[in-house]
């Protein structure tokens, strides 16, 4: 039977620092077989020892571990643990670590050695007093960041207090091809320059300090300047449809009339050949403007429906030839209106196109 008495040396604290690429991934270490409980050394030879560090002082979970051949002398040996299987970067995120051997075939050795740091461990816990240097990896933060100085990200030499070359820079919503830089509109000190704003490398928008804005420029010479194209804004919508398709209207039945020549219907919303409705593509009011022409004098009247309602008079003829008039209506998306016109002489009566007369037109106002 071989017991065990072992002890970790400094190499421990590479744990606790994070610039892996300036700290040997290895852990010295040093240990004592002896053949019995009297600690009497077992003979000077070579053995073979699995090293396994798990997370709980029994069972828990083999984080880590392999095998080396050490040579004893006087039973004590030295090993640099990590040199056949290196240590992965989070083995040390936690402060629960046990170290445990076995040689040979013998079983598992116990009670397993909990891992842990030397005095000035602490101190590189927190970077204390740390005076610069390079992280390689990454870095979580939990907490808050305080930065006196500039901060560089891509330049290792930061002019403002936040200075991003050659990359994207991501505010809430996932880039694809393109990013947002900032940059000062000529080369040298920043101070006093304007804010200019670029997706893909090209120039969009500079503001300037005395306040001048420009798009495709980065040097606006008023408060707007646009160096190429024009300004657009989303149409709203806009109808104008005049003529009629001839129909009858029997008394005393309102019929709808068959607007049926658009001149022109910005946003598509006018059926011009069934159904002579307009249906609105969004919510909003919309003026609506009516004319009709008789071909003789007798009193009628016009309506708009809306949704297959009477909603609005548009204005009687008055014993004349003509009836027209305007009315606010306000729409939901989909909703539809259409315009009908009624008489009450008695007979039917037959409407024709009277070009110029005959009109409607329908425009959003807000």
């Amino acid at each position: 039977m071989k017991s065990l008495k072992s002890f970790l040396w400094a190499g421990m604290l590479f744990s606790c620092i994070t610039a892996w690429a300036d700290v040997p991934r290895l852990i010295n270490f040093q240990g004592r077989l002896s053949k019995d409980t009297l600690g009497t050394p077992v003979k000077d030879s070579t053995y073979s020892i699995l090293f396994t560090i798990y997370d709980a002082f029994t069972g828990g979970t083999n984080l880590w571990s392999e095998t080396q051949s050490v040579v004893t002398k006087g039973g004590t040996f030295n090993v640099n643990l990590g040199s056949v299987t290196a240590l992965p970067d989070t083995i040390f995120d936690d402060t629960t670590r046990y170290l445990a051997m076995k040689v040979g075939t013998d079983p598992e050795m116990s009670p397993r050695q909990r891992i842990v740091s030397m005095g000035y461990g602490y101190r590189v816990r927190t970077v204390d007093g740390a005076t610069g240097g390079t992280i390689s990896g990454d870095v979580a933060i939990q907490s808050d960041l305080t930065v006196s100085g500039n901060v560089g990200i891509g330049t290792t030499s930061p002019a403002a207090k936040l200075d991003v070359l050659n990359g994207n820079i991501r505010v809430g919503s996932q880039l694809t091809s393109a990013g947002i830089e900032f940059y000062p509109p000529t080369a040298g000190t920043p101070t006093n320059a304007g804010s200019i704003f670029g997706v893909g490398g090209s120039t969009n928008i500079a503001i300037m300090p005395v306040g001048n804005v420009g798009i495709g420029t980065t040097n606006p010479q008023v408060k707007l300047q646009v160096d190429s194209g024009i300004v657009s804004f989303t149409q709203q919508s806009a109808v104008y449809v005049d003529n009629i398709t001839s129909f009858n209207v029997p008394t005393g039945i309102p019929t709808k009339v068959p607007y049926s020549s658009e001149s022109y219907d910005r946003q598509n919303e006018y059926d011009p050949s069934t159904n002579y409705r307009f249906t609105a593509a969004k919510s909003g009011d919309y003026l609506v403007c009516a004319s009709l022409i008789a071909p003789s004098s007798f009193s009628f009247w016009l309506h708009i429906f809306k949704n297959g309602v009477a909603e609005k008079g548009l204005g009687p003829s008055s014993g004349s030839t003509i009836a027209h008039g305007c009315g606010v209506i306000h729409l939901e998306a989909n909703d539809y209106i259409e315009i009908f016109v009624g008489q009450s002489t008695g007979s039917t009566r037959t409407f024709s196109p009277y070009t110029g007369w005959d009109w409607l037109t329908i425009n959003k106002i807000n």
